[in-house]
């Protein structure tokens, strides 16, 4: 097995360390480079050792097969025990482990073999994890390479939270934090934070790659880590409607949140409207989005968004028909009022959703075209590129659809973005059943990016 350990700063008279792991198809560099450098500006963690744990990422699954490696978990954990054990870890007395997705898992699997190494943790904070494990439902249908330590229902996740449960119940000798991403399309909060105490939850703003890929200090994600290593406050960061939403408590969201509809911010305002579709109330949900000022079809679009997302991770029919529906009614809004940006940004939503949800390939080609015309009309636009890429895709124009990729890469997309249409881009692609489109796909990506 091909490691890494990355050594960005030697801890002081303390004796503590911080230790990243990664996840599925990161790195040890790629993954928390950004993460490190905000650390080692913190003035409260001066002392600190930060290090950053690697593993071959041939064993890990790609964007596409999310679980195409199928790793062995229990030799990851196994690995990274012994890495604890030996230079130059073995000299702090006290570690925080920091983990994202998979490597939570493994993280958990090592305490809970490790009572000595369980002792030695003074932190374990876990950003995005699987530790429930994941359903054979949702999007993952479309992916015929889960690997079985991920299944909710496996060997590896059932022995976990039998062991852990027995070993720790809610009071581990760590402090412990678990974070979801409020948009997180791979890893549903049931998953992530359901296991643990209410105590220990936290929902921040962002995807599954963003939750670990904080811009500044203001992110809350830098503020969770940061504060419980260094001693401060953290009960303000875990947004209980927020939470509420994400575990599909949504009666106790909507009866926090709708007497304050007229003072919400855009964030409160979409948690409500996704609270009130989840008791059944959608057009309420519309309304409290419609009616704030400058929302329109864009706020609309944001609800649309985290319903396919929640049907992505959690295969409810319901939320796959309803963003559906919203993202069709949007569609008719912004080209009745000629808003091309808007009609482009819906059309292709509406035409993925049509083929992944409605399994309907010629209405989302007739939805495809629409966002091609839209998108070729305004080709200055910044996702105009991107939504070509895909919209081509669809109607079976390979070539285009790689001209048009090729030109949204170099359209100055950060390497978040780039992500996101990569992601995207393989979704497509899978849906076509025609693995040499996504070869082509993956060979584009990866090469330039």
């Amino acid at each position: 097995m091909s490691a890494e350990l990355i050594e960005r700063r030697k801890g002081g008279t303390k004796g503590a360390a911080l230790v990243f792991v990664h996840g599925f198809s990161g790195s040890a560099g790629g993954t928390w480079g950004r993460f490190m450098n905000l650390i080692e500006g913190t003035e409260a963690l001066d002392n600190w050792g930060i290090y950053s744990l690697g593993y071959n990422t041939s064993m890990m699954p790609d964007v596409r097969g999310i679980w195409a490696g199928n790793p062995d978990l229990a030799k990851l954990s196994s690995y990274m025990r012994t890495t604890l054990e030996h230079e130059p870890l073995d000299g702090y007395s006290s570690l925080a482990i920091t983990a994202h997705s998979m490597g939570g898992l493994v993280a958990q699997r090592a305490l809970i073999d490790d009572i000595e190494l369980a002792n030695r943790t003074a932190y374990l904070t876990m950003f995005g994890t699987p530790s429930a494990g994941l359903r054979k439902a949702g999007w993952l249908k479309f992916f015929n390479t889960q690997a079985r330590d991920m299944d909710d229902d496996g060997r590896f996740v059932t022995d976990l939270r039998e062991r852990w449960s027995d070993n720790f119940g809610d009071q581990p000798p760590f402090q412990l934090r678990v974070l979801a991403g409020d948009r997180d399309e791979f890893v549903p909060a049931s998953s992530s934070l359901a296991p643990f105490d209410e105590n220990v939850r936290a929902v921040v703003p962002g995807n599954h790659i963003q939750i670990v890929a904080p811009e500044d200090t203001d992110s809350l994600s830098y503020k969770s880590l940061a504060s419980i290593l260094g001693g401060g406050d953290v009960s303000g960061l875990a947004d209980p409607a927020a939470i509420a939403v994400e575990l599909g408590e949504f009666q106790t969201a909507v009866s926090a949140l709708m007497p304050h509809a007229d003072e919400l911010d855009d964030q409160h305002l979409v948690l409500l409207a996704l609270a009130l579709e989840g008791v059944g109330r959608p057009e309420e949900a519309l309304d409290v989005l419609e009616n704030r000022e400058d929302a329109g079809t864009d706020a609309v679009g944001v609800l649309a968004g985290r319903l396919k997302r929640r049907w992505m991770t959690e295969g409810r029919d319901a939320d796959g028909k309803r963003s559906l529906e919203l993202y069709s009614g949007a569609l008719t809004s912004a080209l009745t009022r000629s808003d091309t940006q808007q009609a482009f940004y819906h059309a292709i939503n509406a035409a993925f959703m049509t083929w992944a949800y409605g399994q309907d390939s010629n209405a989302a080609r007739a939805h495809a075209q629409t966002a091609l015309d839209q998108a070729e009309s305004d080709p200055a636009a910044r996702w105009a590129a991107a939504t070509e890429g895909e919209a081509h895709l669809y109607l079976g124009n390979v070539e285009l659809a790689l001209e048009s990729y090729r030109r949204a890469l170099t359209s100055g997309h950060g390497p978040r973005e780039l992500r996101s249409i990569y992601q995207q881009a393989a979704w497509a692609s899978h849906l076509l059943d025609d693995q040499g489109v996504e070869e082509s796909i993956d060979q584009l990506f990866v090469t330039q990016t």
